[in-house]
């Protein structure tokens, strides 16, 4: 119980790094996305971008996913609210609820922004991806067949060369 509670009080004393990953489809109409953060009861206000920052070299410019980060005490849930801008300058809010943060350094929290009737909203997933998620399972099977296929060609080959060497 000790080890526990001293594992605890290293991560509050430890900042922790919460990164945002906003996957928006090519054809969807957003310029814009902000992150409105409440964790331990200071809100912050947080502009996601889609292009690379010195600050978050990893990121793809204009791939479709809109990253930003905050860096702060370690929370285990933070209140979050995610708003986007389209084009032609009219702001919706997509997403508002509490999510739970791991117990890490750094912890990524993903939305995919989708069509819901006759407005958006984000759907929170387990990370952001670019293009059109349901395309990318659809694909699937495609890959799974070519993986098995190939097992069985390289196989079948072992098992000719097995005989051969018996002759």
């Amino acid at each position: 119980m000790i080890a526990v509670l001293l594992a605890l009080q290293a991560y509050a004393v430890e900042p922790q790094t919460l990164r945002f990953e906003v996957a928006v489809p090519p054809d969807e109409p957003f310029s814009t996305f902000t992150i409105d953060l409440t964790r331990l009861g200071d809100t912050t206000s947080l502009a996601l971008t889609d292009d690379v920052t010195l600050e978050d070299i990893s990121a793809i410019p204009y791939d479709g996913v809109f990253v930003g980060s905050h860096t702060a005490a370690w929370s285990r849930y933070v209140v979050v609210q995610l708003s986007g801008v389209s084009l032609d300058g009219e702001e919706a809010i997509l997403y508002v609820g509490i999510v739970r943060t791991d117990n890490v350094r750094l912890s990524v929290l993903g939305w995919q922004v989708l069509r819901s009737g006759d407005g958006y909203i984000a759907r929170r997933v387990a990370g952001a991806y670019p293009g059109n998620a349901p395309q990318i399972v659809g694909g699937m099977p495609l890959v799974v067949a070519s993986g098995w296929g190939l097992f069985v060609l390289v196989y079948g080959m072992w098992l000719v060369a097995q005989r051969r060497e018996e002759r």
